[in-house]
């Protein structure tokens, strides 16, 4: 049925009722036309249970003050150029097509109906039909291009199942200078990718189609070929410029059966939001309502999420009921997905609270449990429980005190790439962060705690935070020593008029430059790189300062650093650290012959 029968051109009945109660949504019917022809949508309202076949939509919203005027119900509704672009995309030139379009189909302007609609925002798209991912406008006219791969790709992968069992690409296997490749880097940059509720939209589909240009192919093809690249290509993403978030090919899927097609099904809803915070939204609590409707987000009886939407709610009231769920569902693991600015780490509210829209680093050490960072080694602890003046009572060992920093960007403008660093002449370049570390740590005035002769070995593990590729680097140092080495002759030879390569031999076999650049901006993008005043080298928090101290939490993973208030043993969590020679339990195996003591401190 129509929202109202008497909702005609020049009718003063309000477009929308208010849709406050169980599972009844709107519908659009989008009339049929040409490319050029007005649109016209017409509104009904079902129950979902009971509802026609419908096909949701999945876009970018884009400018809310740049919009197109259609028509819906026999009146002006003003849409924004996106959905616009997206309604004349889909439409079919002789028959009405039945869509759900969030801005059209709930009543943006009503706060209420906002919230309970999200609530059950999961199960509309589930409902489903079809997904339709539009993807707009084809920049480069590769399209076809980006088809044609996804469609050799299938049959590279034909048997191979999972990615895991396919070869590594070599560096010098011709299929990496394909041109087309530059084809799904244009793609890949398209905003949908970077929108934070599309990942709800297209996980809940069963086999989502992507409407990009003229094309169109399956968006779980598409994630096949990321992940591919990702575990065996990864190459690809220097040398064209190929980026995507691993948040894609993570959490793929959103049905109850997730686990199953989840590369890591040991993930927790710790691990999901962690990742979750490089994705964008208008609304800061849509941080978390956006990823409400996952399985693991949901309340065991099935009868709806862990809590509540309400968008009259205080945003920080949001996050701190978040941080408090996550800390009983995974303990001090929570603390390593905090992240602060320098505006966030002055406010007056706990440092430990999680925050959904502060998003520096690519990769939180502590909270992924397949790491092999064990900090505190077996010391296990119960989940610390916020005191009434929401602070949080925890066992510490205080390790040393930050003397020098070095503060990497959150984009790679001191950490360059190969082909950047090839592009430059050595007098045109600027010292940055990344050069200032490596003059500081060859003079006698900086303090090492190392061996001479495994200085440098500290250096570059450091600078990876001990991982290459997800995995421990150690394991298989000599291929890493020859990635750095690889990267660090090429850097010097690009950015100095006479580098000094001492320490730096290269050995029997050549090392990858890409390979540790990637491991290296995994690792180091929005962190800095410290120097305590014994001499450890850290890669810890963007906004860490000299007199700032670096602890073992026990119970935690990975070290920490903590800010010294006006209050006696009362801190501020500042965020996680990699210390290197100090991450498998090694600050408790030498307390007494470092004069380690453990203390009791507050974090506020």
């Amino acid at each position: 049925m129509a929202e109202s029968s008497s909702q005609h051109a020049g009718s003063n009945q309000p477009l929308y009722l208010p849709l406050l109660e169980s599972h009844v949504i709107r519908l659009l019917h989008l009339e049929p036309g040409a490319p050029d022809d007005p649109v016209v949508l017409r509104l009904a309202l079902v129950e979902l249970e009971h509802a026609p076949d419908y096909e949701a939509i999945s876009y970018v919203w884009g400018s809310p003050t740049i919009t197109k005027r259609i028509t819906c119900n026999g009146r002006p509704l003003d849409v924004t150029v996106n959905l616009h672009a997206a309604l004349v995309r889909l439409r079919y030139p002789d028959q009405d097509r039945t869509l759900w379009a969030d801005a059209v189909c709930i009543n943006q302007g009503h706060v209420r109906e906002r919230s309970h609609h999200v609530a059950f925002m999961n199960i509309i798209y589930r409902y489903a039909k079809d997904v339709l991912v539009c993807m707009g406008r084809d920049p480069d006219g590769g399209a076809k291009d980006v088809v044609a791969l996804i469609d050799e790709h299938k049959t590279r992968t034909s048997g191979h199942t999972p990615v895991s069992q396919m070869p590594i690409i070599s560096p010098d296997d011709p299929l990496l200078d394909d041109p087309r490749w530059k084809s799904l880097a244009v793609l890949l940059e398209r905003p949908w990718f970077s929108r934070a509720w599309v990942l709800q939209e297209v996980g809940m589909g069963e086999d989502p189609k992507v409407f990009y240009g003229d094309s169109v192919f399956s968006y779980r093809d598409l994630m096949q070929v990321e992940r591919w690249i990702e575990r065996c290509a990864s190459n690809l993403q220097t040398r064209h410029g190929i980026s995507f978030l691993s948040i894609h090919i993570g959490w793929e899927y959103w049905t109850p059966d997730w686990r199953s097609h989840s590369p890591w099904p040991e993930y927790t809803l710790l691990d999901f939001l962690g990742q979750a915070r490089g994705l964008s939204c208008r609304e800061p609590k849509d941080h978390i309502y956006a990823f409400l409707g996952h399985p693991l987000a949901q309340l065991e009886d099935g009868s709806g999420p862990i809590i509540q939407p309400d968008y009259e709610k205080d945003t920080r009231a949001v996050y701190q009921e978040t941080a408090t769920i996550l800390f009983k569902d995974s303990g001090l693991r929570t603390l390593s997905s905090v992240e602060h600015d320098y505006s966030t780490i002055a406010e007056d509210f706990p440092s430990w609270v999680f925050r959904g829209n502060v998003e520096l680093v690519q990769n939180a050490l502590g909270v992924w449990r397949g790491y092999y960072f064990r900090a505190s080694a077996s010391v296990v602890v119960e989940p610390p429980t916020p005191t009434e003046e929401n602070n949080l009572g925890l066992r510490a060992i205080i390790v040393d005190v930050v003397s020098k920093t070095y503060q990497f960007s959150t984009t790679s403008e001191d950490l360059e790439s190969p082909s950047e660093l090839r592009s430059r002449q050595p007098g045109d370049h600027q010292p940055v962060s990344l050069d200032r570390v490596w003059h500081d740590i060859h003079s006698d005035e900086t303090p090492c705690k190392y061996p001479s002769d495994e200085r440098l070995k500290a250096f570059s593990l450091t600078l990876c935070a001990g991982l290459t590729n997800y995995e421990r680097a150690e394991d298989d140092f000599a291929v890493h020593w020859a990635n750095f080495v690889a990267y660090w002759r090429l850097r010097l030879q690009c950015t100095s008029t006479s580098p000094s390569l001492e320490g730096l031999e290269e050995g029997e076999k050549k090392g990858d430059e890409e390979r540790f650049w990637l491991d290296m901006s995994l690792s180091g993008e929005g962190r800095s790189f410290l120097i305590t005043q014994r001499g450890y080298y850290c890669l810890g928090p963007w906004i860490a300062e000299p007199g700032d101290l670096c602890c073992v939490l026990l119970g935690a993973n990975v070290p920490f650093v903590l800010r010294k208030t006006d209050k006696e043993n009362h801190y501020r969590l500042v965020g996680e650290t990699y210390i290197h020679g100090l991450m498998r339990g090694e600050v408790l195996d030498t307390m007494e012959e470092n004069g380690y003591t453990e203390d009791s401190v507050i974090i506020c």
